[in-house]
């Protein structure tokens, strides 16, 4: 009837639905450690092999979504924002389109973005699956986009072992149990293997990030084996 269809895969949710899901059995450390690895390699492909090189530009949890296959499979979408600089980060109502914590400093400044910003919302991501919480302090609610920019300027990373020795003891365990893994031995994998790592790729000067996520790759992949 002259109608125009478009056909996609069905994906079963995000990783946000992924983590939360009933009856999921695979929540430790070792599958997050999987998935992000799975998600790095994908990035770098886009940044170093796609003709032409893509930009995403606003990586976060609900962007990456994941297949009913066994095992699963999980893929990086929502391409849309790739073009948007500048005001764009900035919802007519005056609301980031973005989560602050994920978005770098020259994505709202000059505009001028490349690769970088990527590595650092996918070092937030894998920070957050690791500790269950953001490398900066909470955002102020901001309304402008001068604002915006001073708040992601300004926001200064935390170690991932620091951030968790601050937390009760109760607390702490609590996290690591639901990652399936001894609590000091969490501690003691944070500050040997990943605080260096994650301090690099949430640093606020691009230039100070690592230049390709196959570092990232690379090092969950080491850790892995």
């Amino acid at each position: 009837n002259n109608q125009t269809l478009l056909c996609m895969e069905l994906a079963r949710g995000d990783l946000v639905t992924y983590f939360n899901k009933e009856n999921n059995t695979d929540q430790s450390l070792l599958a997050k450690f999987r998935i992000l690895s799975d998600v790095a390699a994908g990035l770098h492909y886009l940044h170093h092999v796609a003709n032409p090189r893509i930009i995403h530009m606003d990586l976060k949890f609900n962007n990456i979504l994941w297949f009913n296959d066994t095992p699963h499979r999980f893929k990086i979408t929502d391409f849309g924002f790739a073009q948007m600089m500048g005001t764009g980060v900035i919802t007519a109502d005056g609301q980031p389109r973005t989560p602050p914590a994920y978005l770098a400093p020259e994505q709202i400044g000059t505009g001028r973005m490349d690769m970088k910003g990527d590595v650092l919302a996918l070092g937030v991501l894998l920070f957050e699956l690791i500790t269950g919480r953001q490398p900066f302090a909470p955002f102020p609610l901001v309304s402008n986009l001068e604002d915006l920019r001073r708040a992601v300027r300004d926001a200064v990373p935390l170690k991932a072992s620091e951030c968790l020795n601050t937390l009760p003891k109760a607390q702490l365990t609590g996290i690591a149990l639901a990652r399936r893994v001894d609590p000091a031995r969490l501690l003691q994998l944070l500050e040997v293997h990943f605080d260096g790592l994650l301090m690099r790729t949430v640093q606020k000067q691009p230039h100070t990030r690592p230049e390709s996520l196959l570092v990232v790759a690379e090092a969950l992949q080491g850790y892995l084996k």
